[in-house]
């Protein structure tokens, strides 16, 4: 079983700690998972952000759809 804990009060950690040691349980500390939340939420925020400077380059999206489906009629096609 893993049980993972998010402790913010030091000392409420050493008092956990000291028990885990003393039941003999093995245990990793990892310190860097709230720095790496950091970084992803900055990254989620620049790509909220983000702006082209340039047109989309896709083009017309329906005039590629007649063009790639010329074999079968779609159903918005008025011919």
């Amino acid at each position: 079983m893993i049980i993972q804990l998010e402790i913010t009060n030091p000392n409420d950690a050493e008092l956990i700690l000291s028990l885990v040691k003393r039941l003999n349980i093995p245990f990793k500390e990892t310190v860097q998972a709230s720095v790496e939340q950091k970084e992803r939420e900055k990254a989620i925020e620049r790509l909220r952000k983000f702006k082209s400077d340039e047109a989309p380059s896709f083009g017309d999206g329906l005039k590629w759809q007649i063009q790639e489906r010329e074999d079968r009629k779609l159903p918005f096609e008025n011919s």
